[in-house]
């Protein structure tokens, strides 16, 4: 690695991700939020307020982070400052979707039980469980 420009993982023994990492998580962030997922389980303006929370929080450690460029860090504070009206929640609105805006899930199939020969259950359970099974046949209905 040259010694003029910095290696941009950073030290392999730092708590921070890598700035580059940060750089590309929120520019994927910020496609999925000009375009919103239409079959999410939220709505499209919980779904832009939450991927700009993230946006903010991403470029808040990269405007702070130790190994991004000057450069990198100085747009990173310029757009966190463009992000946080994004971030905010509406008056009125609730700080994240709570369960009543979901979906309730459809009801479980009702299961028949399996029927298996009595035959075949003692030798397998047997050679799984690593010892013998008493005697007595065991019944399944």
């Amino acid at each position: 690695m040259n010694a003029d420009r910095p290696d941009p993982r950073g030290d392999e023994h730092d708590d921070l991700p890598c700035w580059v990492a940060l750089v590309a998580g929120s520019m994927a962030l910020m496609s999925a939020h000009a375009a919103p997922e239409a079959t999410a389980r939220i709505c499209a303006q919980a779904q832009r307020r939450l991927m700009a929370r993230k946006i903010v929080s991403n470029l808040f450690f990269l405007r702070h982070h130790p190994h991004a460029p000057p450069g990198v860090r100085h747009v990173a504070a310029r757009m966190q400052d463009m992000w946080v009206p994004l971030a905010q929640d509406e008056p009125g609105a609730d700080a994240a979707p709570g369960p009543e805006h979901l979906p309730k899930p459809p009801e479980p199939a009702p299961v028949e039980a399996a029927r298996v020969k009595p035959a075949l259950v003692e030798p397998l359970a047997a050679e799984v469980s690593g010892f013998t099974l008493p005697h007595r046949p065991v019944r399944l209905h």
